[in-house]
């Protein structure tokens, strides 16, 4: 709709899940299905894995190519507002030449990224763990640590999905296929840390 003074364009909320957000066609919806995480023992080894990725759902009439490598940030926060730093810089890892670090998407279709979600013990503290999804010249996933955590505590964390328009540029012209470009910052999810 057009006024003499301002143009307006109208957007119309299609999804009423609080974790999902839908931008130009496409839908990003974070999961993480447990609220409450229980922390494993100090064994050696031992560790809690839990489901944490994103669905991206190809609602346009074409296909879509979604990059991986580099794709994912992550913020946590505590309780108490703060933000915790994470460790681990995984725009530093390279990616193995010959493994596949982009996904087609056809329409109507969806796709999830697993981002590996882990408690485990280091050092005598507690770290949260996610992929993203990048990987070492030895072909190990990069992982953000985000250190310290403590039992009983709530924490936030939003999961924030961007690929450069070069990046998806440039990746057009290998693949010849359109692939998605922007800055999708999910939904907050809560969660809470258990002695098991």
């Amino acid at each position: 709709m057009a006024t003499p003074w301002v143009d307006i364009r109208l957007v119309q909320l299609l999804s009423t899940d609080s974790n999902a957000i839908e931008v130009d066609g496409v839908l990003f919806k974070i999961d993480m299905p447990e609220s409450v995480l229980t922390i494993p023992s100090k064994l050696f080894k031992a560790k809690t894995d839990f489901k944490l990725g994103i669905y991206i759902t190809n609602n346009t009439s074409t296909t879509l190519g979604f990059y991986q490598l580099s794709s994912i940030d992550a913020i946590l926060i505590s309780d108490d507002g703060k933000p915790i730093n994470y460790s681990g810089d995984p725009t530093n890892l390279a990616w193995k030449n010959n493994e596949q670090n982009y996904y087609l998407v056809q329409p109507g279709e969806k796709m999830f990224l697993d981002l590996c979600g882990k408690l485990f013990w280091y050092s005598s503290q507690l770290q949260f763990a996610i992929s993203s999804k990048t990987r070492s010249l030895n072909g190990k996933s990069g992982f953000y640590y985000f250190p310290n955590l403590q039992a009983g505590t709530l924490y936030r964390l939003q999961v924030i999905y961007q690929v450069s328009e070069l990046r998806a540029r440039r990746l057009e012209e290998q693949v010849l296929e359109k692939f998605w470009s922007g800055r999708i910052a999910m939904p907050i999810i809560e969660f809470r840390l258990i002695k098991g």
